[in-house]
C-alpha cells in the first residue's frame, strides 16, 4: 500500500487546526464538569448525556478510521493498528483471568476482538502468530499462578515492540519507537528501587546503561549523557529520586518522550512525518481530555490534573 504523501500530508496539516491546543485545555482545566462537556461538544466531540467516556471512545474510533483511510505506507498503518491489537490482546487476557474485572477495549486494529478472545480461550482463531504467541505465554503465567500486572504488561509490550522493529525500516519511525522504549525502561528503572527492573528490548539504552543511571554518582551520569538526545530525560529521572513532585514530572516527560523526540521536525512537510505527528498529537489530545474529565468527575484539583497531562499540540 502506498498513498500520495503530498495529499496525505496536506490533509494532516489541515487537521492540525482542529486539535485542542494549550488554550482549550486550559479552559477545560478552569471549568467544572458540566461546562467541560459543553465545551467538548462545541469543539467537535460527540458528547451524549453526562458520561464523557462515550465521547472519548467515539473520538478514538474516528482516529483509527482516519489512519485506515490515510496512512501513507504499510509501516505507518501497521504501527498504529498493531498497537491497538496488542492492547486488546492484553485486555482480553486480563479480563479472562481476573475475577470481577472487565477492562474496556480500544477500537479494533487489524484483528477482530472476537478472534483475540478465541485465542485467549485456546480455541481455533485467525489471530496471527505474532499476537497469538504472547497471548499463549500470558495465559500460561496465569495458569501457573505466576502472573503479575507488571509481568503481563511487559510481556505484551516486549512482543509489540519486537514485532514493530522486525518490519519498520523508515528511520524516523524506528527512532520514535526506540525513544518510546527508552522512556518506558527508564521510568521502570527509576521506580524499581533495589529490585532488578523488567526490561524492554530494542531501545538505545541497555541494561548496563540503566544500572549505571540508577546506581552511579549523579554527576558521573550527567557527564556521560550530557550530549545524548536522552540526556534531558535522564536528568529529570535523577531528580525524580528526590521527591514525589519530581517523579510526576519525570513520568509525564517519559510518557511523552517519543513525541518530544520529533518536535524539532514539527514543521517538516515531506515523507511520513506529518502523518506521524498528527497521529501522536491527536492521541495525546484524547488521552489528555480523558485525564481532565476523569479528574473533574472525581473532584481532583486543577494542579493535580494538569501535572498528569501529556505533552501535546501547543501544550
Amino acid at each position: 500500500m502506498a498513498r500520495d504523501k503530498t495529499y496525505v500530508n496536506a490533509i494532516c496539516r489541515s487537521r492540525e487546526s482542529t486539535l485542542l491546543g494549550g488554550d482549550k485545555l486550559s479552559r477545560l482545566l478552569d471549568s467544572d464538569y458540566a461546562d467541560c462537556l459543553r465545551l467538548l461538544g462545541e469543539w467537535g466531540y460527540q458528547v451524549e448525556g453526562e458520561d464523557y467516556r462515550t465521547a472519548i471512545s467515539t473520538e478514538r474510533e474516528k482516529l483509527v478510521q482516519f489512519v485506515k483511510d490515510f496512512a501513507p505506507t504499510d509501516e505507518t498503518l501497521c504501527w498504529v493498528l498493531d498497537s491497538y491489537d496488542f492492547f486488546n490482546a492484553e485486555v482480553s487476557t486480563r479480563n479472562a483471568h481476573l475475577e470481577g474485572i472487565e477492562l474496556p477495549y480500544l477500537p479494533e486494529g487489524k484483528v477482530k476482538v472476537e478472534e483475540i478472545r478465541k485465542a485467549v480461550a485456546g480455541d481455533k482463531s485467525d489471530t496471527p502468530d505474532y499476537l497469538a504467541k504472547p497471548i499463549k505465554e500470558a495465559v500460561g503465567l496465569y495458569q501457573e499462578d505466576k502472573a503479575t500486572g507488571a509481568k503481563i504488561s511487559t510481556l505484551f509490550a516486549d512482543a509489540y515492540y519486537g514485532h514493530l522493529l522486525s518490519y519498520v525500516r523508515t528511520r524516523v519511525l524506528k527512532r520514535l519507537i526506540q525513544a518510546e522504549i527508552d522512556g518506558k525502561n527508564l521510568s521502570v528503572a527509576i521506580r524499581s528501587g533495589e529490585e532488578e527492573p523488567l526490561f524492554l528490548e530494542g531501545g538505545t539504552l541497555g541494561k548496563e546503561d540503566l544500572r549505571f543511571i540508577t546506581k552511579a554518582d549523579r554527576a558521573k551520569v550527567e557527564r556521560k549523557f550530557a550530549y545524548d538526545p536522552i540526556g534531558g530525560l535522564i536528568r529529570k529521572a535523577l531528580a525524580a529520586k528526590e521527591g514525589k513532585e519530581q517523579l510526576v514530572a519525570f513520568e509525564k516527560e517519559a510518557g511523552s518522550f517519543g513525541l518530544r523526540s520529533l518536535e524539532s521536525k514539527r514543521y517538516e512537510s515531506e515523507g511520513i512525518l506529518p502523518f506521524v505527528l498528527y497521529f501522536l498529537y491527536k492521541s495525546a489530545e484524547i488521552d489528555n481530555v480523558r485525564v481532565v474529565m476523569a479528574g473533574k468527575r472525581s473532584g481532583a484539583d486543577r494542579d493535580n490534573i494538569k501535572a498528569r497531562l501529556k505533552i501535546g499540540y501547543g501544550f
